[in-house]
């Protein structure tokens, strides 16, 4: 089974997406990596990584779980990181979050790839009769999830609002730094006091003018090591099976203290 990564956010706009294209690209320098777009609002994967071509998640997604073969079929090889597959985000935006997770995620794990990870959007929907909300099935289908959001007030108190008491297990936050990083102070005094829990973010340094640059390049925003930063693998190999437990633990909920 492979090491299975969800990437989220609050709301649109805080750099998730180049995260976890940033998270992919760097992964696969020694890993076999697999990036699928399973952002229900028209994911950007495709535009930020230049793919052509017709191939798509949406091709795939209909009422019944999506086996990995499937997957597969819709998967582009990155000709300059061939160790990077791809499956390409929706084009029109009609399913919700949950839908999207509950009828791809089991097949994420029977993909042959050392690590996949998930660019989930803002799965944030309002719960929808009895049904499992997108948030609530997470857990059981990642090993981990990394909630990006940006050191930013404005964006900070509906992150705050929406995270607080919403039982994300195995979720740690990435805090995407602002060119002049005034606001990274006063970010993490916020997380100490809401959100105890996850007050250990790791930290991304995004602006829209280095994603553009960076986009001409041909190589998106990334930086070496950025996997193992997370702390769930080893150098250069996804972690054994028999101690993926212990690297997990820092993603699991912390008590605050009395």
């Amino acid at each position: 089974m492979p090491l299975r990564i969800a990437v989220m956010t609050t709301s649109p706009g805080q750099g998730s997406t180049t995260y976890a294209v940033g998270l992919a690209w760097s992964a696969a320098a020694d890993r076999t990596v697999r990036l699928v777009d399973a952002d229900p609002a028209v994911g950007t994967v495709r535009t930020l990584l230049d793919i052509q071509g017709p191939t798509s998640i949406e091709t795939v997604v209909g009422s019944a779980a999506v086996p990995a073969s499937a997957l597969e079929a819709q998967s582009v090889v990155i000709a300059s990181r061939p160790q990077l597959r791809v499956v390409p985000g929706f084009r029109r935006w009609e399913l919700r979050s949950a839908q999207v997770i509950g009828r791809v995620a089991p097949g994420l794990a029977q993909l042959p790839d050392d690590v996949v990870i998930a660019d989930l959007g803002c799965p944030f929907d309002p719960p929808d009769g009895g049904s499992p909300s997108a948030l609530s099935m997470l857990g059981a289908h990642f090993d981990a999830i990394l909630v990006v959001i940006r050191a930013q007030a404005d964006l900070l108190e509906r992150a705050l609002r929406l995270l607080d008491g919403v039982p994300l297990s195995r979720a740690r936050l990435v805090i995407a730094r602002p060119p002049h990083r005034r606001e990274m102070g006063a970010t993490l005094d916020l997380l100490r006091e809401h959100l105890p829990a996850l007050a250990v973010p790791l930290e991304w340094d995004w602006d829209p003018a280095r994603v553009v640059r960076q986009g001409v390049s041909g190589v998106p925003l990334h930086r070496t090591g950025m996997l193992e930063e997370t702390g769930l693998v080893g150098e250069g190999r996804a972690v054994e099976a028999a101690s993926r437990g212990r690297a997990l633990a820092r993603f699991r909920p912390r008590r605050s203290e009395p």
